[in-house]
């Protein structure tokens, strides 16, 4: 069985068309399954544009998009933990090889479903959910 898609995570296109880029990514906003032919509210996610296309599509099209974590190791990131505290390390471990990728607002960036440890200035590890800034978002590769 297909995963089921929700809102927050990043899919691309199954089959592009010729004129479609198939590293085009976008993000799940709404999944509708109570319908026959189940679909969903997808928002460009690739493109750098202040005002980001939306579009209806049939889910059957989509697959999530897999994130490979191991490009986050030895790199600078931020968490956040459970009580909304955000800190800031040197990534050492991730929860897993690879994911698919789900973000879901919080404050001034996205929260991801990506658990990682980092070790800051003092070389104390913390574990917590990997959280994204804009700035990280728009200059990411995402495995294009």
């Amino acid at each position: 069985m297909e995963r089921v898609l929700e809102p927050g995570h990043i899919v691309r296109f199954k089959n592009p068309l010729p004129h479609e880029d198939p590293k085009y990514l976008f993000l799940v906003k709404e999944a509708h399954y109570d319908v026959e032919n189940p679909r969903g509210l997808i928002q460009d996610f690739t493109t750098k544009d202040w005002l980001k296309p939306t579009f209806v599509i049939l889910l059957n099209e989509l697959e999530l998009m897999p994130f490979e974590t191991d490009v986050l190791l030895g790199k600078e990131h931020s968490i956040i933990l459970e009580n909304k505290e955000l800190l800031y390390g040197t990534v050492t471990a991730v929860s897993a090889e690879t994911t698919e990728l789900k973000l879901s607002h919080c404050g001034t960036g996205v929260v991801t479903n990506i658990e990682i440890t980092i070790s800051d200035r003092n070389q104390n590890q913390t574990t917590g959910q990997l959280f994204f800034t804009r700035s990280f978002l728009e200059s990411a590769d995402f495995g294009r």
